[in-house]
């Protein structure tokens, strides 16, 4: 009886990750599901975040924090590490509405109040557009730094979700050359374990230099 080769696993790869999250209050299923409803039957926010977006990165995601901004007893932010670098402009902006007189009055009028939460939620992020139009909160330039930064962000996911599957794909064929009576059939042709073992090191090796590089950018990007 032939004791299959035991095949010596390659040493973890890093992989860079990115945060999912791109807005900044944490919020239940019943929270999301109201706000979802609210959304989908007002026209009126269609219009309104699709003209967001032309301005700044995840202009929805911030709509919706200001909407659970008014609307909720408790607000738990998120960690930094937990949200996109490319949304720091939304928690500047959210920080700054929140500690305001004017929003803690308005918010004890919104309070447990779907409707009114959402017209108010409406209302302040008409003047957020208007401010960024005028430039009194950014400049073109940082907005210009903000959307090559979201670029940066989802370049490095699909580098990193690149390099996560040719890994995947060399644990699958180490598992395969490991598993007793694996032979290939007959008239099957495939090239040797050992050729496609370094087949599969190339294509990683390529994937992580790739990775490397979009998370170098991404990181020279955010100091700047």
């Amino acid at each position: 009886m032939t004791v299959p080769t035991k095949i010596k696993k390659p040493p973890r790869v890093y992989i860079p990750t990115v945060p999912g999250e791109t807005a900044w209050i944490e919020s239940d299923s019943y929270d999301r599901r109201a706000w979802r409803e609210l959304s989908a039957s007002a026209k009126s926010m269609a219009e309104l975040v699709a003209s967001g977006e032309n301005l700044i990165p995840h202009f929805a995601s911030l709509v919706q924090d200001i909407f659970f901004a008014l609307f909720k007893y408790n607000l738990v932010w998120l960690k930094p590490d937990a949200v996109r670098r490319s949304a720091s402009l939304n928690r500047a902006i959210l920080e700054n509405l929140v500690a305001s007189i004017a929003f803690e009055a308005l918010k004890s009028r919104t309070l447990l109040e779907e409707e009114k939460a959402a017209i108010a939620a409406i209302v302040l992020a008409e003047q957020v557009i208007e401010m960024v139009r005028s430039e009194k909160l950014i400049n073109r330039r940082e907005m210009l730094e903000l959307f090559d930064l979201e670029h940066q962000e989802q370049e490095l996911k699909e580098r990193a979700q690149g390099l996560k599957s040719v890994i995947e794909m060399q644990q699958r064929v180490d598992e395969e050359a490991e598993r007793p009576g694996g032979e290939q059939d007959a008239g099957e042709s495939k090239p040797a374990p050992g050729e496609l073992a370094k087949k599969i090191e190339q294509l990683k090796e390529a994937a992580r230099h790739a990775a490397q590089v979009s998370e170098a950018k991404l990181n020279q990007k955010t100091r700047r």
